[in-house]
């Protein structure tokens, strides 16, 4: 039995079961569970499956009997991936209607809940699914029938059992037959046998010999049975004593557990009372705001009021030197007009000096400029920054503890040395939240313009606040850091990380920080946004939708190769040194979270846009022309304001079907992957929600073929870059309260990285090799130079990890228990996942997934998508496509880092 609790959202407690097939297991039952307020729904529970094969679907729906659902063999006979969905509704269903109407009836008052997807795998089988295609059987008949063929069996087997009793009983009635006639025999042969008594009393008498020889065996059984029974009454007292010395540890448990709670209770006081005291800084936080966005008003007004007088002065001024130089043009020109014929020579001399003065002064003009835009270059030299940190480097060290899983399952660590005490919440829109990092320089980060040359080396070129500093079109924003230096150890019961800003015995500088010649840069670079496509070339640059593939790319729906091939060769375009983000990069990313909350499960402070997918039809069919799409008010809040959807319709499939699908052009064709403006109630039922677009749309249904038509849908998509400027501070989620940080539905920044848009992001550098169901071997190259897409080569050329990953389980979701970091090659390996007790709150909180390969390579899929739920996050992997897949919800990031250099002595 599979338990499964549905919460008041539809999230059922388990994303994934699995259910093996008709051989392993013929029935399973899963038992669910709902909240009070469905108490008097009628339950039913969807099931979709889609052969891979042939295309096509088995779908059905059933009622729950007392809550459960019992999965037959009309199901585990079809291998692959089931998607069960719970339906509650105020009105049964008419489950012998040829097409079944879960849309809830708003003139009665219908209500209806269906909860979000279960998805349950059947294991392969040899069952050949074809021969019961056509075979249409009602679930519950199925059920029934399996029952009486089980009762069956059963009274087939007590039959049988009854006969084998009855043959006994005649048998035995036969035997006492038998043996009543040889009585009479004997009876009527005593007295012939009397005459053999005197024989028969000395065999007595030899018996009574033979019976007195086993009295006293039986005696000296006799004692051997009281000696067991002492040595049983001292075992006893033995346990009694354990059992009292138990009691008294039980006592003393329970006194250090009043003793917990007393401590628990002082907690809690303490931490309303801080909650107290944040609620006074938030309100006088917002009032500051509101103030300083007055005087703010008030100097813009100041400021125009000063322009327009400098204007006017300006003009005042221009005039009156217009007015002069017309004077005094005047006067020469009469002047001239008396003198001219004497003065032409002259003039024509002094025109021919004028002009090759005018290309002097042209000449000396350039040179300046060209000075002028060799010192702008020069302007953030390494020397520059050199020189700027050095001034600030403090040596300090800043470490975090955290148990090991064979320790504890606990995701909070302990902050140490110059990290103890410091806190982080992360900001929304509306809420600063507390940063006691912002101002060390070893974690300030600063957003500017930089690229690498096709040398290797690594220029800076302008920062923010600088008037050449450009965040839009093509031009590269990347998040600048101070070098740091970094350490990783274990003893046997916890394993630490800790960072300093200056060389120090046993720690190692940070892999992107290292040039090609083996010299250390005194800055970190880290491109600032998901790559976006321009011209055929990589940008991380603002305002622009991540590029994705599409699997029939046109008009303006182009299609952008984001696989770990794909990569390889779109670089290439941009420069030799060029990549898409590298494992250090994220490995970066991954231990300042750490370092900075505290914990190894950061989802439970901040998150990303992992929980976020939705694809609603028009709620309102209408034959003009909107820049807006009508959703029904309970969808409205699947779509913040600022995240990115697209409008379109179903694509009709070769076979004649439709399929709503996002790899589709058609699913983009009235808005591909655009913001959402703002949101206003069209009625009591539906919600408008505005469109960034030019062309309005209308939402009719649009005929595919003679046949087919498709209904108008809206899809979440990812978000656009630069929703970083909208959130008070370099850490945080562009959410109104602090509750959308983890709601999975926004995007998040980190030190001004944005990150976890909706898709996953593939590693440029690094693959699996897959030496097992449950173990694969990492390969790594931070040597832009040695990419290739030809395996063999590959693992000739780069560097094979000392780790491995593994998991328990292949084909499913694997919580990760155990991460190692190789900080020489930048690299961090989930070597074990899957154990016990894993799960999104425990350990390190995110998933591993290995498909069922045993050989072949693997690309590093990472993050997450809009609909990847709690597997999501820094550490997670999706280890089930090959080094060329590609998908609408694989996405990319610039990297300048694989410049390939060693350090030097």
């Amino acid at each position: 039995m599979i338990n499964i609790i549905i919460d008041k959202q539809g999230r059922p407690s388990k994303g994934s079961i699995f259910l093996g097939n008709q051989h392993e297991n013929l029935d399973e039952t899963l038992q669910f569970f709902f909240p009070k307020e469905y108490e008097d729904y009628y339950r039913y529970i969807a099931y979709c499956y889609k052969d891979r094969r042939t295309g096509k679907k088995i779908t059905g729906i059933s009622p729950l009997v007392e809550d459960a659902f019992k999965v037959t063999s009309a199901i585990t006979k079809c291998a692959g991936m089931w998607q069960l969905y719970v339906i509650c509704k105020t009105t049964q269903i008419d489950e012998k209607a040829t097409i079944i109407d879960l849309t809830a009836n708003n003139s009665t008052g219908e209500h209806i809940f269906i909860s979000d997807a279960i998805n349950g795998r059947i294991s392969g089988n040899e069952i050949d699914i074809e021969a019961f295609e056509n075979i249409a059987v009602d679930e519950n008949i199925k059920i029934l029938y399996d029952e009486i063929l089980s009762l069956k069996l059963r009274v087939e087997k007590n039959e049988e059992t009854r006969q084998s009793q009855e043959n006994t009983r005649q048998t035995a009635e036969t035997n006492r037959a038998n043996a009543e006639n040889e009585r009479v025999i004997a009876e009527q042969s005593r007295s012939d046998n009397e005459v053999h008594r005197t024989q028969s009393e000395e065999s007595r008498v030899t018996a009574e010999s033979k019976r007195v020889e086993v009295e006293k065996a039986r005696v000296k059984s006799e004692t051997l049975r009281g000696q067991s029974e002492n040595a049983r009454v001292n075992a006893e007292n033995i346990r009694a004593e354990a059992e009292k010395s138990r009691v008294n540890a039980e006592g003393g448990r329970v006194s250090a557990e009043n003793e917990r709670v007393k401590s628990e209770t002082l907690r809690k006081q303490s931490e309303q009372t801080r909650n107290d005291e944040e609620s006074s800084r938030q309100s006088a936080e917002r009032t500051r705001v509101s103030e300083e966005s007055t005087r703010k008003n008030a100097e813009n007004a100041r400021v125009s009021a000063e322009q327009s007088r400098v204007s006017v002065e300006s003009q005042r001024v221009n005039a009156e030197t217009n007015r002069a130089n017309a004077e005094r043009a005047r006067s020469e020109a009469e002047t001239s007009r008396v003198n001219a014929e004497q003065s032409r020579v002259d003039a024509e001399a002094l025109r021919v000096t004028a002009d090759a003065d005018r290309t002097n002064k042209t000449n000396t003009a350039l040179k300046t400029l060209e000075d002028a835009v060799e010192s702008a270059r020069e302007k953030y030299s390494q020397h520059f920054f050199e020189n700027a940190f050095a001034l600030q480097r403090t040596g300090k060290v800043y470490t975090v503890k955290f148990p090991l899983w064979k320790t504890s399952h606990l995701s909070e660590g302990e902050k140490l040395d110059d990290n103890a005490g410091l806190v982080l919440e992360p900001s929304t829109k509306t809420i600063r939240g507390r940063n006691d990092y912002k101002d060390i320089p070893l974690f300030k980060t600063y957003d500017v313009n930089a690229y690498v040359d096709d040398d290797g080396v690594r220029h800076v070129t302008a920062i923010k606040g600088d008037r050449n500093f450009k965040d839009t079109g093509k031009n590269d924003v990347f998040v600048l850091g101070m070098s740091f230096y970094e350490k990783t150890w274990a003893d046997d019961q916890y394993w630490y990380y800790s960072r300093t800003d200056m060389p120090k015995d046993g720690y190692t500088i940070a892999r992107e920080c290292i040039n090609r010649d083996g010299t250390v840069q005194s800055y970190t670079l880290t491109a600032k946004y998901v790559s976006s496509m321009i011209d055929g070339v990589y940008y991380s640059t603002k305002g622009q939708a991540p590029a994705r593939t599409c699997s029939n790319p046109k008009g303006n729906i182009t299609s952008v190769d984001n696989s770990y091939y794909g990569l390889i060769r779109n670089c290439k375009e941009k420069g030799t040194f060029y990549t898409g983000g590298l494992m250090c990069d994220y490995k970066s990313i991954l231990t300042s979270q750490q370092l900075m909350l505290g914990t190894t499960v950061p989802k439970a402070k901040i998150w990303g846009c992992t929980s976020c997918w939705g694809e609603p039809v028009a709620s309102i069919q209408s034959a003009e022309k909107h820049t807006y799409f009508p959703v029904k008010k309970t969808d409205a809040d699947n779509y913040p304001v600022g995240c990115g959807v697209s409008v379109g319709y179903k694509h009709l499939n070769n076979n004649g079907t439709a399929t709503l699908d996002r790899a589709y052009a058609e699913a983009h064709a009235y808005a591909n992957d655009v913001k959402v403006l703002k949101k206003e109630p069209l009625d009591d039922n539906n919600v408008a929600i505005y469109l960034d677009i030019e062309e309005p749309f209308n939402t009719m249904p649009v005929q595919l073929s003679d046949t087919v038509s498709s209904e108008i849908y809206i899809l979440s998509m990812h978000w656009h870059s630069g929703f970083s400027d909208d959130v008070l501070d370099r850490c945080g989620c562009p959410c109104e309260d602090v509750s959308g940080l983890t709601s999975g539905r926004y995007p998040m920044v980190w030190q001004g990285v944005e990150l976890m848009v909706g898709g996953y992001e593939t590693f440029a550098n690094a693959f699996m090799d897959i030496v097992s169901l449950t173990t694969r071997d990492v390969y790594i190259t931070n040597d832009a130079t040695k990419l290739t897409t030809d395996d063999d080569a590959a693992k000739r050329a780069y560097k094979k990890l000392p780790y491995q990953m593994m998991v328990a389980k292949n084909s499913q979701w694997n919580y990760v228990t155990e991460i190692k970091l190789d900080l020489e090659n930048g690299a961090f390996v989930q070597t074990q996942s899957g154990q016990d007790g894993s799960s999104s709150a425990t350990g390190f909180g995110d998933a591993i997934y290995f498909d069922g390969a045993t050989s072949g390579t693997r690309e590093f899929l990472s993050l997450g998508n809009l609909s990847s739920g709690s597997s999501a996050g820094l550490a997670c992997c999706h280890g089930g496509y090959w080094l060329g897949g590609a998908s609408w919800y694989f996405l990319a990031r610039l990297s300048v880092n694989a410049v390939g250099g060693e350090l030097t002595a």
